[in-house]
């Protein structure tokens, strides 16, 4: 919100903790890439496969991707189309590099 306001959010992989608490304040969608999870309903929310991918993006205002997309290569899909927010510790190296922002509360 300090930063973006109230953006419609892409949420790019599935992260319970992060998704429950962002529900109650943030409109957004997620994409992920586990079968077993692609449309449960998770927070009140649809959890949406790959396939809704370029829907999801064209919705939203802001990303908020795992650092997995960088492993799996899901991150040319979205990369430098919209401000991006990366989350997890697989990111962390890749961020700091290109200096992409990254979100890690206890991160140093």
């Amino acid at each position: 919100m300090e930063h973006f306001g109230k953006p419609r959010i892409a949420f790019i992989g599935y992260q319970p903790a992060m998704i429950e608490r962002l529900s109650a304040s943030f409109e957004f969608r997620v994409v992920d890439l586990d079968r077993d999870i692609i449309g449960a309903k998770r927070f009140g929310l649809i959890i949406e496969g790959p396939e809704s991918t370029a829907d999801v993006l064209e919705w939203s205002d802001i990303i908020l991707a795992t650092g997995s997309t960088c492993v799996n290569n899901t991150i040319a899909d979205f990369l430098n189309k919209k401000p991006v927010i990366f989350y997890g510790v697989t990111i962390a190296g890749f961020a700091f590099v290109y200096g992409y922002r990254r979100f890690c509360p206890y991160g140093k």
